[in-house]
């Protein structure tokens, strides 16, 4: 798989799930997400997804705050994009940025936040290279 691709798909973790909810692969294919069925299974509100009450843990609102700053809007901005069934590309390109730009964007996101968790302790260095080359 191509490098970058490949990197990509990582930084699709910094963009989460729902609200905030790109899919990098969403965002390469121009595609909406799908209305599939919701799991029967939701994780808590301090996890990556909405509780079963459909609250947001802070992991998620993090993910929103951060991927809203990479395009230059507000998260309510965000939300509304995605409710109107926007892609994670469209939303960048109504705001001057390309496809590319957004992608390269979440790779350097997802550089700094291994980096970080190496400064932290919470990964060696090995364990960072090895997820950034997945």
């Amino acid at each position: 798989m191509n490098k970058h691709l490949s990197a990509a798909l990582l930084a699709a973790a910094i963009a989460g799930g729902g609200v905030a909810g790109f899919s990098l692969t969403a965002a390469l294919a121009q595609e909406a997400p799908s209305d599939e069925t919701p799991s029967t299974t939701q994780p808590a509100p301090d996890e990556d997804g909405p509780a079963a009450d459909g609250e947001r843990g802070p992991r998620c609102e993090e993910r929103a705050e951060e991927l809203a700053d990479i395009l230059g809007i507000s998260v309510d901005e965000l939300q509304a994009a995605r409710e109107d069934g926007q892609t994670p590309a469209e939303i960048a390109e109504a705001n001057g940025m390309s496809r590319q730009e957004l992608i390269d964007a979440l790779v350097a996101q997802r550089q700094e936040h291994l980096d970080q968790a190496v400064a932290d302790g919470e990964l060696t260095q090995d364990e960072a290279d090895e997820r950034a080359a997945d």
